[in-house]
């Protein structure tokens, strides 16, 4: 998987702790993960670069982000399909956006309602979710208690 760009991450805040390189750097290494623990602390790293998970919120980089998302449940990488659904099924169940981001000027100077904007995105990947969740695999069975979040109201 390619890094990203850091324009593209321009004018989206983001945890306070991240690096320049750490979404690219955690997205890599979600991709270059075999098993076990490796998957545990790979699947903690990607969803600390784009919220904080003590708090339960998520910031506005995520947005930038979730086309990369996309590009990794299209690939043939089951344990980072794992990751990436974990991640996104953490903040779809439960997560809300940071505080003082719940309303957000996007770099085009359009202001969103952040969670909205991340529902409306993530819904738009329901087709490839409903792909995956076809599958008899780990990442098959994420995507359906993914679907089963939204099925519930998410």
């Amino acid at each position: 998987m390619d890094p990203i760009e850091g324009s593209v991450l321009q004018g989206f805040p983001q945890p306070e702790w991240n690096r320049q390189d750490s979404i690219s750097a955690a997205i890599v290494a979600a991709h270059s993960v075999k098993d076990g623990e490796e998957i545990r602390t790979a699947a903690r790293k990607l969803l600390g670069t784009v919220a904080n998970d003590h708090r339960g919120t998520y910031y506005p980089v995520i947005l930038p982000v979730l086309p990369i998302f996309e590009r990794v449940l299209e690939s043939d990488n089951g344990i980072a399909k794992q990751i990436v659904l974990g991640t996104l099924g953490n903040i779809v169940d439960c997560f809300q956006p940071e505080d003082g981001y719940e309303e957000f000027l996007m770099p085009d100077g359009k202001t969103i309602r952040l969670h909205d904007e991340f529902m409306r995105v993530v819904k738009g990947m329901i087709p490839l979710i409903k792909r995956i969740s076809h599958e008899s695999t780990v990442a098959g069975a994420m995507a359906r208690e993914i679907l089963s979040d939204f099925a519930e109201g998410n």
